[in-house]
């Protein structure tokens, strides 16, 4: 059931922004993600899924999730730097079972 952000209270504690909640259709999990204000060459950009009143993960390289109509998948955007360029890949994470796959993957060449 949907809960108002005064109900839930502060999901995650760090520096740096946070983009797009959202909640799964049940209303009982909230999903976002962050840019981290990082070093050159690190990962700024991660996934966070969370249950309400429960313990989150953090799924790196990542970002825009996006639940499935049932709530039981959460898929997002991942990319990988190689060099000047990256790869994006589309993931779907099983939230019952944990497993991540790759549904998509593209070569976006930088330089």
């Amino acid at each position: 059931q949907y809960k108002d952000y005064q109900d839930v209270g502060d999901v995650y504690d760090y520096v740096g922004d946070q983009y797009r909640p959202r909640w799964n259709p049940g209303g009982t999990r909230v999903s976002f993600y962050t840019r981290e204000f990082a070093q050159e060459g690190s990962d700024p950009y991660r996934v966070y899924d969370a249950p309400l009143g429960g313990q989150g993960k953090e799924y790196r390289n990542g970002m825009y999730p996006a639940y499935s109509p049932d709530g039981t998948k959460l898929a997002y955007l991942a990319y990988d730097p190689v060099g000047i360029d990256y790869y994006w890949r589309v993931r779907v994470i099983d939230l019952l079972t944990n497993r991540i796959t790759e549904v998509h993957r593209t070569q976006n060449i930088l330089g």
